[in-house]
């Protein structure tokens, strides 16, 4: 009896080490503008995770002509001016993630 009592003990604490600490993060806190007509991009940086990161959109949408690869950066043209909402997620390769959301402005 005792000696399964240990064992529990001992499996429960190995479960309790092996648990992850998540602190991935963004480090962008903003994304800069972009202009009707004029090509553009922004790269989003993230810190604490473990590389290997993978970013997609949470909720919301990019201004049209504008979108996002899977590594973060958002490129492309444009075509209206006006703002949108766009909730990003970023997953690391141990499955840690966060979603931050951001205002991207067309002039």
């Amino acid at each position: 009896m005792k000696k399964i009592a240990v064992i529990s003990i001992l499996l429960l604490s190995l479960g309790t080490a092996a648990s992850a600490v998540c602190l991935i993060d963004f480090i962008s806190e903003s994304i800069n503008p972009f202009y009707v007509g004029v090509p553009g991009s922004f790269q989003l940086d993230v810190c604490c995770g473990t590389p290997g990161y993978t970013f997609t959109v949470h909720s919301g949408s990019f201004p049209a002509g504008i979108s996002m690869s899977s590594s973060g950066l958002i490129s492309g043209t444009a075509t209206t001016t006006g703002y949108t909402t766009v909730c990003i997620t970023v997953t690391d390769s141990v499955g840690c993630h966060t979603t931050r959301c951001y205002e991207i402005y067309v002039f």
